[in-house]
């Protein structure tokens, strides 16, 4: 599963020790038989497509409560079309091994609920309950990265939506993944994606709606 951040996409490269799929390339051999796809497809969509309708009622509606609502929807939407990769390949890819890892787990979503707060190693360990270098070594064989490494690149994708698809400011999208000065972000931003952000902006104009 790719994720794409700006115009070059990212991929979780976690391999798990005896893991069939660890190593496993995709090809016609390795896939599901199409009746196999059809059967665990269709039910899939059909409630992806019903939260959707959820998710558009509630936005049309602007009732109280929305944004609590929309967040657990889209959570819920997550799931499902989770379960329906997984179903349709036949087997998990290697990096859903983390979510399976309930330690792991609740480091991934620490991170993801809370970019701005860069918790350091040592609070995501003492957070779940493991040394530094256990976390380390467990993390970084089911994510493919240390946990630090992951944490600056969930905050440089949130970085290139909020420049690309908001066209936020520079101030906004600093304060907003926990850089206390632009120049701070500037520098990490540069360090990390290999070029300034502005420049970054200008070579990836915003998608046409």
């Amino acid at each position: 599963m790719k994720v794409r951040l700006g115009a070059k996409p990212w991929s979780f490269a976690a391999k798990k020790a005896n893991s069939p799929s660890a190593n496993r390339k995709y090809s016609p051999s390795t896939a599901v038989s199409s009746n196999q796809k059809q059967r665990f497809i269709l039910p899939s969509l059909r409630s992806i497509t019903h939260i959707l309708e959820l998710i558009a009622d509630e936005v049309r509606a602007e009732r109280q409560g929305a944004a609590v609502v929309l967040k657990s929807l889209a959570e819920v939407l997550m799931v499902h079309a989770l379960r329906e990769h997984i179903e349709s390949e036949g087997e998990s890819p290697a990096w859903l091994y983390a979510l399976r890892d309930d330690k792991v787990a609740r480091v991934l979503s620490m991170i993801h609920e809370a970019p701005a707060s860069k918790h350091s190693v040592a609070d995501m360990a003492a957070h779940v309950g493991l040394s530094r270098s256990e976390l380390f070594a467990r993390f970084s064989a089911l994510v493919g990265e240390p946990p630090a490494k992951y944490s600056t690149r969930w905050r440089m994708h949130l970085a290139t939506q909020a420049l690309i698809r908001e066209q936020a400011n520079l101030a906004e999208v600093a304060e907003r993944i926990g850089y206390s000065t632009e120049a701070a972000f500037s520098k990490a931003f540069k360090r990390f994606m290999g070029g300034a952000p502005g420049a970054y902006r200008e070579r990836h104009p915003a998608p046409q709606s």
